[in-house]
């Protein structure tokens, strides 16, 4: 058997640009000024939305808290403080920060906390450095201890 090579006949093809005066314009096709400004609001949109959600789980972590601490302007802190101030000389000229025990069982390994019931109000003299644990049911007050502050650690010069 014999092979027999056919000839293809080669066609020039060309290839014309459909609007040559445009230029390279229309041959990247730019997005138009709608579409980029949609575009930009959709990314300021993914990075409020973010932010948001952000937020949110931060303000669920802190709701989630096992001691609630109570707005400064109550007339609860007021009373609290009178009948506290009863039993042991309290900081003067210092508003403390009421603080209530929700969660207990949280707290347990905390040495502060070791006699502490829900319900029991603390008292915190930030600037003296001061806690103050109350049980209002006995009327009692169960432990005062100094706030952990850390203490600076003194710089040595090196020549």
């Amino acid at each position: 058997m014999k092979s027999t090579k056919t000839k293809s006949a080669k066609i020039p093809i060309r290839i014309t640009p459909e609007e040559p005066s445009q230029g390279w314009r229309t041959r990247l096709k730019l997005p138009g000024r709608t579409t980029l400004i949609a575009g930009l609001a959709g990314i300021a949109l993914i990075i409020a939305a973010s932010i948001a959600v952000y937020y949110q789980h931060q303000y669920a972590l802190l709701s989630k808290n096992q001691v609630k601490v109570s707005p400064k302007g109550t007339g609860e802190l007021d009373a609290l403080v009178a009948k506290i101030g009863q039993f042991i000389e309290l900081p003067p000229g210092e508003r403390p920060t009421l603080a209530t025990v929700s969660d207990v069982e949280k707290l347990r390994d905390q040495a502060f906390f070791a006699h502490a019931h829900d319900g029991d109000k603390v008292l915190i003299y930030a600037t003296a450095g001061k806690a103050i644990l109350f049980n209002p049911t006995t009327n009692k007050v169960v432990e005062v201890a100094p706030l952990g502050t850390p203490t600076p650690t003194p710089r040595s010069k090196t020549k």
